[in-house]
């Protein structure tokens, strides 16, 4: 994730902060920022979500291109507010993508 690499550590020298000082403003943990900045390690999720929100940016900005676009970010975020088909895409992503196919078939055909 070169971009969220580059957007910390721009951030950190622009601020003067060490990776202590800024691991704890962001309620992140040391050792993980400076995974981050050095890219031996991706942040998970919920950590993205509170670096996007520390910087007041869109978790979208934190993202490379070649990783999620901003309508997949939308679609997962809005997926995960319904456990249910979030637990059914997760189990079994084949079925549940023909399941929506079938309704975007069935909504293309009534038009």
């Amino acid at each position: 994730m070169k971009k969220l690499s580059k957007i910390l550590e721009t951030y950190r020298k622009k601020n003067k902060d060490t990776y202590q000082s800024l691991a704890k403003k962001m309620h992140i943990n040391k050792s993980n920022l400076y995974a981050y900045i050095k890219e031996t390690r991706k942040p998970p999720y919920q950590t993205l979500e509170q670096i996007a929100s520390y910087l007041k940016v869109d978790i979208a900005v934190l993202l490379d291109a070649s990783s999620l676009t901003c309508h997949e970010y939308q679609f997962l975020k809005m997926l995960r507010t319904n456990p249910s088909a979030y637990a059914t895409c997760i189990k079994k992503p084949d079925k549940a993508l023909q399941k929506l196919l079938d309704k975007e078939k069935i909504a293309t055909t009534k038009n």
